[in-house]
């Protein structure tokens, strides 16, 4: 009798455990795919790629990728001779593999991202030196939308320009033991000074600044607005009412000090 119940113990433990390893490869499925399915979708994004781009020497970033939202599998692939033909592949099914090539490539959107970068590490490293203040961050944008025929001035893989006529987008972020609006503004007309005398087609700025424990935000200061020497009766107009002419200005944690 105790050897039947020993070996009953056992089956009921064998089955719990099957069913624990069985609910842990459901939810993983799940979420990151499995093996198989990963294999499968890889071969269909090579053939859809030899398919629609037969000269294209291209290497996988990465292993593909499930997105467990809608059951794709999705690859980042890279040209070995292009650095701006980077683009995506989702496969969906057999009969459903989409890519976006035309848009990050064709579109340039990957060369204006690698544009980006490089304006923004280079006016990082000048700014901090015409502010006098080490500027932690610099992000840079495009505003295509404001240049009709801006896919003209472009080319893929092509130097960056810092003149390039295309209006840019500037945001600064940085740290310093105390500021406030007076001398946030004075950095923003010293900055669009420099880059006006530069020729860099900056047209619109925004700054964060962390002092202690506050944090200042700047943001949709154009031109025009800095070119009439009243910037920083502006900031005080968006800070008093929250926006003015398209400005924002905040200071988080005022209540700290």
């Amino acid at each position: 009798m105790k050897t039947s119940r020993k070996k009953m113990m056992r089956v009921i433990a064998g089955i719990i455990a099957f069913s624990l390893i069985g609910l842990i490869l459901f939810v993983t499925n799940a979420f990151v795919g499995n093996p198989i399915s990963s294999a499968i979708a890889k071969s269909a994004i090579e053939r859809h790629i030899a398919a629609h781009y037969p000269k294209l020497e291209y290497e996988f970033v990465s292993r593909v990728g499930y997105n467990f939202k809608d059951s794709s599998y999705i690859a980042q692939i890279q040209s070995r001779t292009s650095a701006d033909t980077r683009f995506y592949v989702e496969y969906h099914g057999k009969h459903d593999i989409r890519d976006d090539y035309s848009f990050k490539v064709m579109e340039y959107d990957q060369t204006l991202h690698r544009l980006s970068k490089e304006y923004a590490a280079i006016l990082e490293k000048e700014l901090s030196e015409q502010l006098g203040i080490a500027i932690r961050h610099v992000f840079v944008m495009y505003q295509t939308e404001e240049v009709k025929d801006y896919k003209d001035m472009l080319d893929l893989d092509m130097k960056l320009n810092p003149r390039l006529p295309i209006p840019l987008h500037l945001n600064m972020s940085l740290d310093t033991d105390d500021t406030d609006l007076a001398e946030a503004a004075e950095w923003i007309n010293r900055s669009y000074n420099w880059a006006t005398a530069q020729g860099y087609p900056i047209k619109q700025y925004g700054m964060d600044v962390e002092f202690g424990e506050k944090l200042l935000m700047i943001y949709g200061v154009r031109d025009k607005h800095i070119a009439g020497g009243e910037l920083l009766s502006i900031l005080e107009k968006a800070r008093a009412n929250k926006e003015y002419d398209g400005i924002i200005v905040t200071i988080k944690g005022e209540d700290k000090g």
